[in-house]
C-alpha cells in the first residue's frame, strides 16, 4: 500500500495516456475533420507530403532530399517514418501512430518528474484533448510531437532552475536544450521554442528577491544560452550548411512569404487573427479562462503560495504564451499554426489550478465550475467529431494500390494523400515552386492527381497550356471534405 501511494499519480497518469490513446484509435483511418482546420487543405494534403520522401524511399529504395520541402524541415521526424515503414509498412494508420506513440512517450517521461507531475497529469486531461490539440494528435504531423518535446523541456527547465547544485543545474540545462533541439529537427518552424528558456530565466530573475538567487538565476541564464548557441552550431554544422541551397529558398523563403510589410498590415492581421481564430471560435473559451487563471496567479505570486517548481514552470509558460504571440502578425494563420498557443495557454492554466487547489481551503472547489466546462466543451467536440468521420481517403487508397506502378510516377499535390499503400513514385507539384517546369514530359506520369479547378497546385499546369482532360484517356473522382480530387489517367494501367 505504501508503494501505491507513493506512485499513485504516476499510475493515474499512465491509465490517462492509455485512454488518451484509445480514443484516438477511433480516428486512426479517418480522414482529417474539416472543423479542425477549416478554409485550408491542412491535414488533408499535408499528412502525406509530410510522409512522402519517407514513403519513396522505402517503397523505390531510392531517396531525393528535394523531392519535396519536408524532410529538409524536419529530419528526425523523417529518419522516424522511414524506421516504422520498414517495420510495419507504409500505411496511413502506420504514420499516424507514429505521433499518438511519440506524443503519449514524451508525456510518460514527463511524469517522472514528481514535483510537476500534478500540474501534466492536468494539461495531460484537459489539454490534450481539446479539439484541435487532440486532433492534431492523430495526424501525420510533426506539430504535437515537436510541442510534447517543448513540455518535455519544460520540466527539464525547471529542474536546472530549483537545482541546488551546479552539476545538476548544467545536466539539467543541457538535456533541457535538447529537447527544444530535438522539437526544432522534428519540425523547423519550433526554432523559436529556443528563446523559452532564456526568456523564462530572464523573468525568474527579475521576479527573485533574494541575491544568493539571483545569482543561481543569471548563471542558469549564462548556461542555457552556452548551451543553445552549441546546439545551433552542431545544427548548422551538420544539417544546414551541407544542405544550404536548398534549405534557404525552403524555409526563408516559407518565412518571408508569412511576413506583413508595413505596421499597418501587422496590426491589421492583430486583429483580424485574434477576432477569427480565437474570439470568433470556442478557443474564446480558453482566453477567459486563461485570463481569470492569470488573475489567480498574479494573487498567488503575490502571497507567495506557488512552490519554487510550480513558479519556474508558470514563468516558462507564460514566456512561451508571449513568444508564441508571434504568429498573430502573420497574414496566414490556420489553426495549426496556433496549437502551441493553446498548449502553453493550457501549461499555464494547469500551474495556477494546482497551486490554487493546494492553497486555497475551500475556495478550491471553485475550480469546480472550469473543470466541467471544459470537460463538457471537449466531450462534446470528441463526439461532434467522432459522429462524423469518413473514409474517402482509404477507399481511394484501396483503390490505387489495386493497380501495378511498378514504381512508375503519379504526380500533383494530392498524388501522396491517395497512394500510401501503392508502388507509385509520387511526387508534388506547384506552380513556381516544385517540379511545376513542364511536369508531363520531364516525370513522364502515368497519373495525374488535381483538383477540378487546379487550386491545389496554384494551376501549375493550366498555366504551361496543359490541359489535363485531353492529355487523359480515363478520370476517377474523390469527393474528400470540401475537395472534389480528380485523378487524370494519362496511361491504361488498370
Amino acid at each position: 500500500m505504501t508503494i501505491f501511494k507513493k506512485y499513485s499519480s504516476l499510475y493515474i497518469g499512465i491509465l490517462l495516456l492509455a485512454a488518451i490513446a484509445i480514443l484516438h484509435a477511433f480516428f486512426i483511418n479517418s480522414d482529417p475533420d474539416t472543423n479542425a482546420d477549416p478554409a485550408t487543405r491542412g491535414a488533408f494534403t499535408d499528412e502525406a507530403l509530410y510522409s512522402m520522401q519517407s514513403r519513396n524511399y522505402v517503397v523505390s529504395n531510392e531517396f531525393s532530399l528535394t523531392e519535396n520541402d519536408t524532410w529538409i524541415q524536419g529530419p528526425v521526424y523523417g529518419a522516424l517514418q522511414i524506421a516504422a515503414y520498414k517495420i510495419f509498412g507504409v500505411r496511413m494508420s502506420v504514420a499516424r501512430t507514429i505521433t499518438i506513440a511519440a506524443m503519449l512517450l514524451i508525456l510518460l517521461f514527463s511524469f517522472w518528474a514528481t514535483q510537476t507531475r500534478k500540474i501534466i497529469l492536468c494539461l495531460a486531461a484537459f489539454g490534450f484533448t481539446e479539439f484541435h490539440l487532440f486532433s492534431f494528435s492523430h495526424y501525420a504531423l510533426p506539430y504535437m510531437i515537436s510541442l510534447s518535446m517543448v513540455v518535455l523541456g519544460a520540466i527539464l527547465f525547471v529542474h536546472a532552475v530549483t537545482s541546488e547544485r551546479r552539476s545538476e543545474n548544467i545536466k539539467f540545462s543541457v538535456l533541457c536544450v535538447i529537447a527544444l533541439l530535438m522539437a526544432f529537427a522534428v519540425k523547423v518552424s519550433f526554432f523559436y521554442a529556443f528563446f523559452i528558456p532564456l526568456l523564462s530565466s530572464l523573468l525568474l530573475f527579475l521576479l527573485e528577491r533574494k541575491p544568493e538567487q539571483k545569482v543561481k538565476k543569471r548563471r542558469t541564464f549564462v548556461i542555457l544560452l552556452i548551451v543553445i548557441a552549441i546546439a545551433m552550431l552542431v545544427y548548422v554544422a551538420l544539417w544546414y550548411l551541407p544542405h544550404k541551397s536548398f534549405f534557404d529558398y525552403v524555409v526563408f523563403g516559407h518565412v518571408e512569404a508569412l511576413i506583413p510589410g508595413t505596421y499597418g498590415e501587422i496590426m491589421y492581421d492583430l486583429k483580424f487573427n485574434f477576432m477569427n481564430r480565437i474570439w470568433g471560435t470556442h478557443l474564446r473559451y480558453i482566453f477567459l479562462l486563461f485570463t481569470a487563471s492569470a488573475i489567480a496567479a498574479g494573487y498567488l505570486l503575490h502571497e507567495r503560495k506557488f512552490t519554487n517548481s510550480q513558479k519556474a514552470l508558470l514563468v516558462f509558460a507564460l514566456a512561451w504564451i508571449l513568444i508564441e504571440t508571434h504568429r498573430f502578425a502573420m497574414w496566414y494563420l490556420p489553426f495549426r499554426y496556433i496549437l502551441g498557443l493553446i498548449i502553453s495557454c493550457f501549461l499555464f492554466m494547469s500551474v495556477v489550478a494546482v497551486a490554487f487547489w493546494e492553497n486555497m481551503g475551500k475556495l478550491r472547489y471553485l475550480l469546480i465550475i472550469p473543470v466541467l466546462m471544459v470537460f463538457y466543451v471537449n466531450g462534446k467536440d470528441y463526439a461532434a467529431s467522432y459522429s462524423s468521420r469518413t473514409t474517402v481517403i482509404s477507399e481511394a487508397n484501396k483503390y490505387f494500390s489495386s493497380v501495378p506502378f511498378n514504381h512508375k510516377n503519379v504526380i500533383g499535390a494530392w498524388a501522396p494523400c491517395l497512394n500510401w499503400e501503392s508502388d507509385a513514385k509520387v511526387l508534388p507539384v506547384w506552380d513556381k515552386y516544385l517540379h511545376y517546369k513542364d511536369p508531363v514530359k520531364s516525370y513522364s506520369p502515368v497519373a495525374i492527381v488535381a483538383e477540378a479547378k487546379e487550386d491545389d497546385s496554384n494551376q501549375a499546369f493550366v498555366k504551361q497550356g496543359v490541359q489535363l482532360n485531353e492529355i487523359s484517356d480515363s478520370l476517377k473522382m474523390f469527393k474528400i471534405g470540401a475537395f472534389q480530387v480528380n485523378v487524370f489517367w494519362l496511361k491504361k494501367v488498370h
